[in-house]
């Protein structure tokens, strides 16, 4: 079956995992967002101190979108309370506790009320993301989701195929960029 343009979403190889569905995945994806923003705001910064060094380093790094931050953790409580309504067993007690944990990792962010919080150095800097962002692969690896998501493009006029990362939850790992 030819899978191109599909919009099929893949799980990275070799992680010998299966992608959750239904509500289990809207709540994958935003933890995997959550993750990317932290371990990408940390690139950007290391690529805007090289950027410095050498003026010709390549593009500056794109900035922060104004709302994302917030949107993620809207996004997550939603997906979360969404999760936990509809769950039809319960969760392990490791399970529970790590999803606990990042719920209350976020909820006390929000509650901090520092506007300073929401900005892209505080994504690089502050030790709350870098919190947030252990926490939520903790989620991942409590489920045994895959720490990976990738979907299919559009092959090119050849007709091969070409697979683009979108996600990635494991702290400290750089995005491929082949």
């Amino acid at each position: 079956m030819d899978e191109r343009n599909t919009g099929e979403e893949r799980v990275g190889a070799g992680e010998g995992r299966v992608a959750p569905t239904g509500r289990d995945a809207r709540l994958w994806r935003v933890l995997l967002e959550l993750s990317r923003a932290v371990v990408e705001a940390k690139a950007a910064a290391a690529a805007a101190e090289r950027a410095s060094e050498s003026p010709h380093s390549g593009p500056k790094p794109k900035p922060l979108a104004p709302g994302h931050l917030e949107r993620l953790v809207v996004e997550f409580d939603d997906a979360y309370t969404t999760f936990v309504e509809g769950m039809v067993e319960l969760p392990s007690e490791a399970q529970l506790m790590s999803l606990q944990a990042i719920d209350r990792q976020l909820s006390s962010m929000v509650r901090a009320q520092e506007a300073e919080l929401w900005t892209g150095q505080a994504l690089r800097d502050d030790v709350r993301w870098r919190d947030a962002q252990r926490l939520a692969h903790g989620v991942i690896e409590a489920f045994a989701w895959p720490s990976l998501r990738l979907v299919l493009v559009a092959g090119s006029s050849e007709g091969g195929d070409a697979a683009s990362e979108v996600s990635r939850g494991a702290p400290g790992r750089p995005r491929s960029r082949s």
